[in-house]
């Protein structure tokens, strides 16, 4: 909203109030939401995803929520399986996923000599 809000649309400046009607989000929100500082957790998760991405990237690209969650811990950054697993979904956009196995086929044995 704070990029938009200053544009001008059809000669008017477009301001913060038809953003929110659009949006259905009420301005005291937005102004409410504006003054916040971010919390533990948001800045924890900022710190934490640069780190996930360059170990999954060393690990050739193919370690999932919880192989990833074990190297972390082996490389000292202590985090939970699944503050992980939430990390790559949100990294995900990034094409930050595991290898999904092939799975094979199941073969019967044919039953020799039995004719119906």
């Amino acid at each position: 909203m704070n990029a938009n809000k200053d544009d001008v649309v059809e000669d008017r400046k477009l301001g913060v109030e038809p953003i929110c009607r659009v949006l259905h989000v009420t301005p005291s929100t937005y102004y409410a939401a504006r003054g916040c500082v971010p919390s533990v957790r948001a800045l924890n998760d900022v710190m934490l995803s640069p780190q996930l991405s360059d170990l999954w990237e060393n690990n050739l690209q193919v370690y999932g929520v919880r192989k990833l969650w074990k190297v972390a811990r082996r490389a000292g950054t202590y985090i939970g399986r699944d503050q992980t697993a939430r990390l790559i979904k949100t990294l995900e956009s990034a094409v930050l996923c595991g290898r999904i196995r092939r799975k094979r086929p199941n073969q019967t044995r044919q039953q020799r000599g039995i004719r119906t």
